[in-house]
């Protein structure tokens, strides 16, 4: 359904250089309680998936160089703007389209940039990703062998903290934990 606050946050995205999935997915009390998370906790793995989530992380956090941040990329937002581009019959929806492929792109290789690690499983992602991004592609034969399902605990040498930012209503999702 279209709620008025996403109709309202799709309205500013026109008018906004950020792109639509992260005025909608960018929330000031959910970036609050992660800084105080980090600030809280040590965290060795950080896992976001979808990468749009990424704008609730402050730069403080994405320059911890202790924290090995990864992102799964599933879609990316610009190519999927970009598809309907072609598809699309309206001239107005075009152009709007468009731009928005234009705005996702560049905040997606900016955001790209400040990860460790990119997870694709589409191996059309690897030309696109890897231009312009100085990125080591490895083929994955299973996920970590480890998640932590217990309570955070403080930082122990031989026992790893895991932070997963993401939406549990999505199957992989949940499978993956």
């Amino acid at each position: 359904g279209s709620s008025p606050r996403l109709i309202f946050k799709y309205l500013l995205s026109l008018i906004s250089p950020w792109p639509y999935t992260f005025i909608r997915d960018f929330n000031q009390d959910y970036s609050r309680f992660l800084h105080q998370l980090f600030d809280q906790y040590h965290f060795d793995y950080l896992l976001v998936n979808p990468l749009s989530l990424a704008i609730n992380l402050s730069a403080k956090l994405l320059n911890d160089r202790s924290c090995l941040k990864i992102v799964d990329v599933d879609l990316l937002r610009s190519r999927y703007y970009f598809d309907l581009t072609k598809v699309t019959k309206n001239p107005l929806l075009k152009v709007l389209y468009w731009l928005e492929s234009r705005k996702q792109f560049f905040w997606e290789r900016h955001s790209l940039s400040q990860f460790d690690r990119i997870i694709y499983l589409d191996s059309s992602y690897r030309h696109y990703l890897s231009s312009g991004l100085c990125l080591q592609s490895r083929k994955l034969y299973g996920g970590f062998s480890y998640f932590p399902t217990t309570r955070l605990r403080p930082h122990q040498s031989d026992r790893h903290n895991f932070l997963f930012l993401g939406n549990l209503l999505w199957k992989p999702n949940r499978d993956g934990l």
